[in-house]
């Protein structure tokens, strides 16, 4: 019994905690980059977790799950450039030129901007992310996003 209050008291502190030392560390321009305010994010993790502390846990736990994700690429990655085409040919080329990393990172840069835009529902990123992900050529690669304007 005193095992797991002593869990749930740390995961009540930890999480929350783990949270706000994280949103901390972080850059304002990774936030920025993701459409995000660091400020607002901290504020929210303390409030929540030292006044309503189930509602902070809640929070923390989507801000560890998320944004923290999306700001870790905002960090590796470079911001979307919309104007920049996709590497290689269209769609409908039947391309069998093997794909690069990078090529399939534009891809999904690409699938992300449609689902901020709304052009894409979650599932339909997800399925189009793991279909670009997996994707051995060119070609394979433009079908992800044949159907969708060039961003």
């Amino acid at each position: 019994m005193d095992l797991l209050i002593a869990l749930a008291v740390a995961v009540a502190i930890g999480i929350p905690l783990w949270a706000v030392i994280d949103a901390a560390r972080r850059s304002e321009g990774s936030f920025r980059q993701i459409g995000s305010d660091k400020t607002r994010w901290i504020v929210v993790l303390v409030v929540l977790s030292v006044f309503l502390n189930p509602v902070g846990i809640v929070v923390s736990v989507l801000y560890l799950t998320t944004t923290r994700q999306r700001l870790q690429r905002a960090g590796t990655t470079p911001p979307l450039d919309v104007n920049s085409p996709l590497l290689g040919p269209r769609p409908g080329d039947g391309s069998a030129i093997l794909a690069s990393d990078e090529e399939r990172d534009r891809v999904t840069r690409e699938l992300q901007h449609h689902f901020e835009t709304g052009r894409l529902t979650m599932d339909e990123l997800t399925s189009r992310l793991d279909a670009a992900l997996r994707a051995r050529t060119v070609g394979e690669l433009s079908s992800v996003t044949q159907d969708l304007p060039r961003a």
